[in-house]
Order: C-alpha cells, then sequence, then structure tokens
C-alpha cells in the first residue's frame, strides 16, 4: 500500500467568515432592471460570477415557477440509483470496486454557506445538479484519513465566491474580492451544467415588469371612478349636492340627487375594450412556459398549450428522459474524476481505477416490443418467466409498467409430439425430424443466450431478428412445418403458417437469403483477385477514440452489430481475454479503437475468409496516421481486433485467404 502522506484539508469556511460573506450579501431585485441584468450577464461572461451568481439564486428561490420545475430537475437525478461497476473481470478491478462502494456508501455533502443543510450521496448529486441553473457547482472536498480507508465530506460553496478571469474558476474567500486563490483539483470538485438562468433571468425581468403593469392596471380600474356631472357652479347649493353625492356614491355605491333638473349625472368611468385582452397575462404565461421548457423538456402538462407547441404529458416524458440521462451521464463522469484521488490515496501514483460509478439512467421501455420478445422467447421453449426475462433485459418490473404480463405468462411451447399432423407421420421420421430440429436450432439458441446475457437490449432485438432470418433454413418440408407448429412459424416468417406452407416456396425463401451472403469465392491474395493495392484504395474517417475504461464496459456488457450482410457479429469480453498476455497499453489502444472495429464490421472495404473465420478490412485515416483495421470474426463472435498503420501490413498478410466481396 502506498505512503498516506496527503495533506487532509481544513473547511473552507469558519462562523466569522460565514458572518462576514452575510453581511456583504444584499438584494440584487431591489435594481433590477434591463441594464443591470444586461451588465451582470456580460460580467458573467468575462469571468466576473457573483452579480449574476446573488441574481440567479435570489430569482430561482422568489419565482413561483422556478420554484416548481428547478427542484424537480434536481431531485430527479439525485433520486436515481447508483451503482459502482468493474471495467474488466480482474481481483484488482473487484477490490477497486469495494473500495469505491465503501466510499460512496460513507460521503457526506453539507453546505459550507448554510450548514443547516447536510447529508450523504443524494444531497451532493443534488447540490451537484445545481449546475444546470448557475452553470458550475463547486464542491471542496474535505478528506478524512482513517485507518485502511479514505473517506471525504463534499463541501457546496455558493458560485458568488469564485472568479473565472482566466478560463478557470478561482475562489474568493470572503466573496467581494476581484482576485481569487487557485485552486488544487485534488481538493476541488466542480460540476459544468447547462446555465439555465442565462435565458430564465430575462425571462423573469419581461414578467416582473407585466406583473407591475398588470398589478397597477388592477389597482387602478378594479373599481370604476366616478364623475358627478351638474350646470350649477362650484360653491353653489346645486353643486355642492352634486359633490357630497359623488363621495356617497364612492364610499356605499349608492347616492340620490335632489332638485335635479334633467342635467346632472353620475357616471362610471372604466377602460374600454376588455381586460382579457390585455398583453400582460399572454406574456407572463408565455415567460412561465419556456422556463418549465428549459427545464423538464417539454411543457408541463398541468400547461399545455391550446396551439400545441411542444406540449403532452407523452412529449414531456420523451425529452425529460433525455434530459435526465444527460443529467446522469454529466454527474457520473464527474464523480469518476474523484474516484482517481480515492484509487491514488489506496494505491499509489499512477495505478487507474478499475470501477467507476455509474447513475443510472431512466430507461425508456418498447412495451410492444417486450410483450413481443417474452412471448417468442416462451415459444422458443425458453423457460423463464417474463419477470425473468425482463430483469434478463435489464428491466425492472416498474419500468415496464403496464406490459401485460398476464397475457404471457402462461405461453408454452407447443408439445409437436401431440399435434395431430405430426402423429400421422412414421415414427421413425418423426424422431429423426425432432432430433435433427434440435441440432439445427442449436446455434440460434446460443446467440439467444448470449443476447440475454449480455445485459442489452439492442441485443436482445439483433439475436431476435437473426432468428427470424434464419429460421426458413430449417423449414424444408410440410412435416417440420406441422412439428413445430403454427404460432411459430407464423412468428418467424413473417405470417406463413402450417396450413399454406409449401416446401417449393421454403426453398426460395432460403435461395434469396444465400444470395444475399457472399458476392465472391476466389482465394489467393489481393493481386490474384484483381483488386488495387491498399495504397490506393481510399480511406474513411476514423472514429474518434473511445475511453479505454467505456469501451472495457461496453465489452463486459456484449454489443451485438448487423455486418454489411445482415448478419450478427457479437462484441464481449472475451475479446480482452484474447488479449490477455498484451501489454496493457496495446490493450487501451485496442479499447479505443472499439469503434473502428465496429465501423469496419458495418461497411467494410473487403471481407476476407480466413480458416474458418470470416476477417473485415476497413481503411482509416484521421485521428492518428492511415491505417487499417482488421476484424476476426468466427462463427458469429468477435475473437480479436487490431489497426496497423504499416503501409504494406494488409497486402502482406491481412488481404489473403478467400475473398468474399468487396466494397
Amino acid at each position: 500500500m502506498a505512503p498516506k502522506a496527503q495533506k487532509t484539508p481544513d473547511p473552507v469556511f469558519g462562523a466569522d467568515s460565514i458572518k462576514s460573506a452575510r453581511r456583504a450579501r444584499y438584494n440584487p431585485l431591489r435594481t433590477l432592471t434591463p441594464e443591470t441584468l444586461t451588465r451582470a450577464l456580460d460580467a458573467f461572461e468575462y469571468g466576473d460570477l457573483r452579480e449574476f451568481a446573488l441574481l440567479a439564486e435570489v430569482v430561482a428561490d422568489r419565482d413561483d415557477t422556478l420554484k416548481s420545475v428547478k427542484p424537480k430537475r434536481e431531485k430527479a437525478t439525485a433520486a436515481r440509483e447508483w451503482k459502482v461497476l468493474k471495467r474488466d473481470k480482474s481481483p484488482e478491478a473487484e477490490k477497486h470496486q469495494e473500495i469505491l462502494k465503501a466510499f460512496w456508501d460513507n460521503v457526506r455533502a453539507e453546505n459550507a454557506y448554510d450548514r443547516n443543510e447536510r447529508g450523504g450521496m443524494g444531497r451532493l448529486i443534488k447540490q451537484m445538479m445545481t449546475s444546470v441553473s448557475y452553470r458550475y457547482a463547486v464542491h471542496h472536498i474535505v478528506w478524512r484519513p482513517e485507518p485502511g480507508r479514505l473517506r471525504a465530506t463534499f463541501e457546496f460553496v455558493p458560485l458568488w465566491f469564485f472568479e473565472n478571469r482566466e478560463g478557470r474558476l478561482r475562489f474568493i474567500r470572503d466573496g467581494v474580492g476581484v482576485i481569487g486563490e487557485e485552486m488544487d483539483p485534488s481538493e476541488w470538485m466542480v460540476t459544468y451544467g447547462d446555465g439555465l438562468m442565462i435565458a430564465c433571468l430575462i425571462d423573469y425581468l419581461g414578467k416582473k415588469f407585466c406583473t407591475q403593469d398588470w398589478l397597477a392596471f388592477s389597482e387602478k380600474f378594479s373599481m370604476p371612478g366616478v364623475l358627478g356631472r351638474v350646470s350649477a357652479g362650484k360653491d353653489t347649493p346645486a353643486g355642492k349636492a352634486m359633490k357630497s353625492a359623488v363621495e356617497s356614491f364612492g364610499q356605499d355605491f349608492s347616492a340620490v340627487v335632489y332638485g335635479d333638473d334633467g342635467t346632472a349625472k353620475i357616471e362610471l368611468i372604466q377602460p374600454n375594450g376588455s381586460p382579457t385582452a390585455m398583453p400582460m397575462p399572454a406574456f407572463i404565461e408565455r415567460a412561465d412556459r419556456k422556463m418549465a421548457a428549459l427545464y423538464r423538456g417539454a411543457d408541463l402538462s398541468s400547461m399545455s398549450s391550446k396551439d400545441g407547441e411542444g406540449t403532452g404529458a407523452s412529449l414531456q416524458s420523451d425529452e425529460t428522459d433525455t434530459l435526465e440521462a444527460d443529467d446522469c451521464m454529466t454527474i457520473s463522469e464527474t464523480l469518476q474524476e474523484v474516484e482517481r484521488e480515492v484509487i491514488r490515496w489506496h494505491f499509489g501514483e499512477g495505478v487507474e481505477p478499475l470501477a467507476y460509478i455509474e447513475v443510472q439512467p431512466p430507461v425508456r421501455v418498447d412495451k410492444k416490443f417486450i410483450l413481443e420478445a417474452v412471448t417468442a422467447l416462451q415459444k422458443l421453449g425458453v423457460r423463464l418467466s417474463v419477470q425473468e426475462i425482463l430483469e434478463a433485459l435489464g428491466f425492472s418490473e416498474a419500468d415496464a409498467g403496464d406490459v401485460a404480463l398476464g397475457e404471457t405468462q402462461d405461453i408454452k411451447i407447443q408439445d409437436s409430439r401431440q399435434d395431430p399432423v405430426a402423429n400421422a407421420a412414421q415414427p421413425g421420421a418423426m424422431n429423426e425430424l425432432i432430433d435433427s430440429l434440435q441440432a439445427d436450432l442449436q446455434p440460434l439458441g446460443r446467440a439467444l443466450e448470449g443476447a440475454l446475457m449480455a445485459d442489452d437490449f439492442p441485443a436482445m432485438q439483433t439475436a431476435l431478428r437473426m432468428i427470424s432470418e434464419r429460421m426458413p433454413e430449417f423449414m424444408d418440408s410440410q412435416l417440420l412445418a406441422a412439428a413445430i407448429g403454427d404460432e411459430l412459424v407464423a412468428a418467424f416468417t413473417g405470417g406463413v403458417t402450417a396450413n399454406a406452407f409449401d416446401p417449393s416456396q421454403s426453398r426460395d425463401i432460403r435461395g434469396r437469403w444465400s444470395e444475399g451472403g457472399g458476392g465472391g469465392s476466389s482465394s489467393g491474395d489481393w493481386k490474384s483477385n484483381g483488386l488495387l493495392p491498399g495504397a490506393k484504395i481510399v480511406p474513411d474517417e476514423g472514429h474518434a477514440p473511445v475511453p479505454s475504461y467505456k469501451a472495457a464496459a461496453r465489452l463486459m456488457q456484449g454489443e451485438t452489430v448487423l455486418d454489411d450482410r445482415s448478419s450478427p457479429v457479437l462484441f464481449n469480453d472475451e475479446l480482452m481475454d484474447h488479449w490477455s498476455d498484451k501489454p496493457r497499453q496495446e490493450i487501451k489502444k485496442r479499447l479505443s479503437e472499439l469503434d473502428d472495429a465496429v465501423g469496419a464490421v458495418k461497411n467494410p472495404h473487403e471481407v476476407w475468409q480466413k480458416a474458418n473465420q470470416t476477417v473485415y478490412l476497413r481503411k482509416y485515416s484521421g485521428n492518428g496516421p492511415v491505417r487499417w483495421m482488421a476484424v476476426y470474426v468466427p462463427n458469429g463472435k468477435g475473437r480479436t481486433y487490431y489497426s496497423s498503420d504499416r503501409i504494406n501490413k494488409a497486402d502482406e498478410s491481412f488481404r489473403q485467404g478467400k475473398l468474399l466481396r468487396t466494397r
């Protein structure tokens, strides 16, 4: 274990500092005008954060719409489940996972400015989520070393204690200075977000003026004015009588005019037109809608507009899930940077984390597909309950919502030996057919099992598609169609049933499927097949490197893609097992090229057959030197892949064997 020489930081504020900071605060709403708002927003972009931060904090706390939608956005992510996942299956990764889980289970979160606000992981994430509003959320990390373990308290510091003039936040200890202190990355955590309050402040200013005008109008015209008209002079008895009548009318809304000759009148004065046509309510409603849309992805269902602009609970749900997924990713990646310090403390300098925290994003469930998938699996004889299948696909019962579990729970595969048509066949032929069917379906069963074990929803879709495409290979006889039952035939041949099944039609389906496979059949190398030298093939633009830990996580989960002929290829952790004897840097390089390997399978320049395995080749440029990517795939499962920037490597090694097809 590495020596633990790391200094334990002190709390960022003492009681005296907090007192001074509170005395220096002021209410920016009292002087809010278009000019002062423009100045605050401009200063924020220049790096002076104080004026904007104070204003945004007060407005978010006092505006009734923001007070509703802002906490909902923050609490949605704070309430999500989080997990610590391993990057590989090594004992070291398991130890890292154990240490990081214990660290986050025991984390403390406090508000440095108001220490009444404290909690654990949920409070920490909620504080980090304020970056959605203010662009930055800053925590000071107080490390708490204990015998054999490391713990920490995260102190949330308000944004108006920082400046950003040089493109990196610096801490202003008294909150009113100009130039801040440099911040040690090992002692500070900065979460970067959207900064929605920039737009919301503009909407709020418009709401403020409209509300003031509306209140002034209401105060002035909620009760009509009273105007008395009389032909007599001011100090005459008739004039005084009118004055008294008007005053009485205003107080108790009743009056009597005596000696009226028809010329004396009392009139009510009120504005012309309809109050509902005033612009103030419409603008305030528009501002409220936009604030809600900014934070929740679409207008709240309780505020659905009549014109249909971005409204409705369904649209809101889709867009809100997208925002929450992005929030989960932001929080996860920020916390993963802190994990580097935790692993360094336990294992020493230079040790990379082999586990990582992930805040689980919301899952969008295609309920219709789940129902179809469950039905198809059970018809294939997969002896799992609906709940077990949903769990295997990565869904909880809550995620699945109102999937009609009862409709599929009792579905069982038909016993072909009890089928009347099958019983009409000779017993020997029937047994032989069943044995043949069992052997033929084993590869499909393995593919289906791989999709379930991969715990990947797209992989599940791919496996079912492969089964659907390959089932016609086994539909060679009417006897077989009868043996497996009408429903199963219909499920995997697009509606063909046993009663209508024709052997010649089966062979036609099978022939068309084969034509979709390889095009060439020549053996040799690129020269004997009349191909251009590799150096003359125009490369495609390469993919951005994948962070090695993300690529490892994808392979651990399993990822199935369709190649250029719609055949499935599985990438999983067996690739990493194959590389176990490679140097660490070579493994990291290969992991970073995962998207290049996937792209080579989906859209290769050439496909070859070598030693019972398919080799997908694609030439790339960008992100480094021009290179050839080779992916070796026996039996639909990736065995290895690697790239080479040697100019003659492809011609000397890759481009040999049996040419299947070229682009």
